[in-house]
């Protein structure tokens, strides 16, 4: 396989990276982060670009950017992603890796934006335990920080907190582990697959970040992030 991840800077694509470095019938061809034309950062985790770049220097791959407006719709998303897709086919790549772990509508939507593009789908981190999740984490020597939260699921007590033994014991009932449904986003800055480690600043906590409101019939949900320098 011939490989573009997609990488968001957090702990789900560092440890993919992680699978993929091990997996000798991989070639990665690139790196590709989805970012907010409007803020400079990467959507949901709210990294900036300027730390992603410092960040994505430190892996060795090349890096490509994929921008959208605000709080895109999946139309104006799917143009963005058929267009960078076109770049990949150019560079050889043959298959798209996502971080994604079990939710299936989420992996439905990629696969079918996927093959519309002619690509291949991964997911190396899909349907693994919690267990096995934290094994991995340790293994590659991960660092990563909680850079975002879902207000309604856990408070700004959180953002800043480092995803350790500690941070794993204190989850709340009804919250993965691993963030999978948004509760939670991190910023990975340090492991097996830097050269060196992230250099960073912990800035001011801003909140209602981001607002989503999924349909008519639901609540908005609102995020709160922790600005990393």
């Amino acid at each position: 396989m011939k490989v573009v991840l997609f990488w968001s800077g957090g702990k789900d694509s560092a440890m993919a990276l992680y699978l993929l470095k091990q997996n000798p019938n991989v070639e990665i061809i690139a790196l590709l982060s989805t970012l907010n034309s409007d803020s400079n950062r990467i959507s949901m985790h709210e990294i900036s670009e300027k730390l992603l770049n410092r960040q994505t220097k430190q892996l060795g791959f090349p890096h490509l950017k994929m921008w959208v407006k605000g709080q895109t719709d999946h139309n104006s998303y799917a143009e963005a992603f058929l267009e960078i897709c076109s770049q990949l086919k150019h560079m050889g790549a043959d298959t798209l890796v996502f971080g994604d772990i079990f939710l299936q509508d989420i992996r439905s939507y990629r696969e079918k934006l996927a093959e519309s593009a002619g690509f291949g789908t991964y997911f190396p981190l899909w349907d693994l335990t919690i267990e096995k999740l934290v094994k991995i984490f340790y293994e590659g020597s991960f660092q990563a920080i909680i850079c975002c939260v879902q207000e309604n699921k856990l408070g700004t007590d959180w953002l800043g907190k480092k995803l350790n033994k500690e941070f794993f014991s204190l989850i709340p009932e009804g919250i993965d582990a691993f963030g999978e449904n948004g509760e939670y986003h991190t910023f990975c800055f340090e492991g097996s697959i830097f050269k060196k480690p992230i250099s960073f600043e912990i800035a001011e906590v801003i909140p209602n970040s981001l607002i989503l409101k999924p349909s008519e019939d639901l609540e908005e949900i609102r995020f709160i992030h922790l600005d990393l320098l």
